[in-house]
């Protein structure tokens, strides 16, 4: 599931910029 895939790789994005 490709949305699934681009879904999971913005959360991550979101988690580091959190995490910064």
């Amino acid at each position: 599931y490709a949305l699934n895939m681009e879904q999971y790789e913005a959360a991550q994005q979101l988690r580091e910029k959190l995490a910064e």
